[in-house]
């Protein structure tokens, strides 16, 4: 068992940490919430009732599989609730998804050459290899695409 804070996203009644109760007290308190008695709970949590009686009395406490079980259960009724079984028995986190594939370097190439054929009224392939040189130029000079940027494009004076 995990205990301590809590603030569940989603399911918190607050955004304040506050401490989580005893296991015990909450089996309680949910089971009551969900209209059950122990029997009912026991199936729904899949024990037996003499177990739910030893986790209500604190004499033992459920796996964090079960709790979870319970707190989505309660999730419905009593959002703190489900939030403060989450403290003891926290939903897995799943790695970070992966970042967005950014679209192939030619592709980004062909967009700013069209921006800047666009912004004379010229074809693509006509601006290239004028775009090209310049660019070639600026960083023969040691230019980056900061200093390029400061003096050509123009900004609002206020």
């Amino acid at each position: 068992m995990n205990g301590g804070f809590w603030s569940v996203e989603g399911v918190a009644a607050c955004d304040t940490p506050v401490m989580a109760r005893p296991v015990a007290v909450l089996l309680r308190e949910a089971r009551r919430a969900l209209g059950m008695n122990q029997v009912a709970l026991a199936t729904l949590m899949f024990s037996g009732s003499r177990t739910v009686q030893r986790w209500e009395k604190g004499g033992s406490s459920p796996r964090d599989t079960q709790l979870q079980i319970l707190a989505r259960a309660v999730a419905p009724r009593n959002a703190a609730l489900a939030a403060e079984l989450y403290v003891w028995a926290p939903l897995p986190q799943g790695p970070p998804p992966p970042p967005a594939p950014r679209p192939m370097t030619h592709v980004l190439i062909d967009s700013v050459v069209c921006a800047g054929a666009e912004a004379i009224a010229v074809p693509p392939q006509a601006l290239r290899p004028a775009l090209g040189a310049a660019l070639l130029r600026a960083q023969e000079a040691g230019l980056t695409l900061e200093d390029l940027l400061r003096a050509l494009v123009p900004h609002p004076t206020g």
